[in-house]
């Protein structure tokens, strides 16, 4: 072998992470879609108990990986946890991206607590998912829906498992909450739910298809403005062997708390629903409470509890109450919930994102650490801003990204 090839393999086997000279953004989006060869580039690594530490950082690590293409490997995944490593929800998540980026995984089994992923080319289609439990559908969702939505593939996903449970955002959250702020980004989705499951049995079934932008990259958007509020709607829900009255129980229980706790409430129009859910759009025996606020400048404040054996249904309700009258006595344009949700679009978006927030939560500062790890994404935070038309904002927090507008045409 030629002196000069002998070096040149050399170099390549001995160049690590820090060593390697990735593509620029631009390249990087002219590859996209074009499969990388291990000798091209290396595999990145991101410690999973980083911050929040939870299955968060597995999910927007490895929707960038398949969204920029590059091999990624995850380690002390949910070390903190009382049961470390992938659970099933965290693992059936990662296999649905895995397969409709036509990608490969190693590591991937219930408790490991390592994972790497080396992503392909994402392929417009339908694909289908089921942990075989109550794991949360919505996560799943969000672990597939920015790397389809930015590669502009129409994708349909059936999905199978949890829709009210614990530790996730409701699926009523996705449509009511999420779906409007993924439309200022130039996103949508539809989504059908054909049956309701819960905690432990699972059982729920949805249908969602991911529209991409018709140009991309996505828009960057701009939150500063709060408004009044201006109305309240919400749900009670019951469902199999539970007593039917625990809704009425919940939705007195919860406006009472809420007119009591704030008398901005008392001038407003609210409607809470009552159900009973029919076996046939309902899997087991649960109950449950949502509430969402609305303001003039079309800000939502979203607040949940699922019910509990040994708590009172008046108690869950107050405890919703007191979230929701929590979040909006905080002066930003979104609560604590969609805070960690709007991070991804805001790093691809073209341009400067600015979003007047509450206090950043542990989820949000964990979402921003990974996404400017593995993009070129920079953020600045701005306690107690001064804005524009609005003066000095006290104990808010003026969030502002300039994304690395991916997708742009560029030269």
């Amino acid at each position: 072998m030629p002196k000069l090839s002998v070096l040149l393999l050399w170099s390549l086997l001995t160049t690590g992470i820090h060593a390697y000279s990735y593509p620029s953004v631009n390249t990087v989006h002219r590859l996209a879609r074009r499969p990388l060869s291990p000798v091209r580039m290396s595999v990145l690594t991101i410690d999973g108990s980083t911050l929040e530490g939870g299955g968060q950082i597995l999910r927007n690590a490895f929707a960038y990986a398949a969204l920029l293409n590059k091999p990624l490997r995850v380690f002390n995944i949910r070390a903190g946890r009382s049961k470390p490593g992938l659970a099933n929800q965290h693992l059936e998540s990662i296999r649905l991206l895995s397969r409709i980026s036509h990608g490969k995984l190693g590591g991937d089994q219930v408790g490991s607590v390592q994972v790497t992923f080396w992503p392909n080319t994402i392929v417009a289609g339908k694909y289908a998912a089921d942990p075989g439990t109550a794991g949360s559908i919505t996560l799943m969702i969000q672990a597939v829906m920015w790397p389809c939505l930015c590669l502009g593939a129409e994708v349909q996903l059936d999905l199978r498992g949890g829709t009210d449970v614990s530790f996730s955002p409701p699926l009523d959250y996705l449509t009511i909450v999420l779906r409007p702020l993924l439309r200022s980004f130039g996103a949508d989705f539809d989504l059908t739910l054909h049956k309701r499951g819960f905690y432990p049995k699972g059982g729920g079934h949805v249908t969602v298809n991911l529209h991409p932008p018709p140009t991309r990259p996505l828009q960057p958007i701009t939150l500063l403005s709060k408004g009044t509020l201006s109305q309240i709607r919400g749900l009670a829900y019951t469902s199999g062997a539970v007593n039917p009255s625990n809704a009425d129980h919940m939705k007195a229980s919860l406006v009472q708390a809420l007119k009591k706790g704030d008398p901005a409430v008392r001038r407003v129009d609210m409607s809470i629903e009552t159900v009973h859910l029919d076996p046939q759009v309902a899997v087991g025996s649960a109950s449950g409470l949502w509430v969402c606020a609305e303001t003039t400048e079309g800000c939502r404040y979203f607040a949940n509890a699922e019910g509990k054996k040994d708590v009172q249904p008046s108690e869950t309700a107050r405890q919703v109450a007191a979230s929701l009258i929590d979040q909006l006595s905080q002066n930003g344009c979104v609560d604590e919930h969609t805070q960690d949700q709007l991070i991804m679009p805001m790093s691809l978006a073209l341009g400067t994102s600015r979003i007047l927030c509450g206090p950043l939560t542990l989820h949000t500062r964990t979402a921003m650490w990974v996404a400017e790890t593995l993009t070129d994404a920079k953020f600045k935070i701005t306690e107690s801003p001064t804005v524009d038309g609005v003066g000095r904002v006290e104990g808010a927090v003026l969030l502002e990204c300039e994304g690395i507008g991916w997708g742009a045409e560029r030269e």
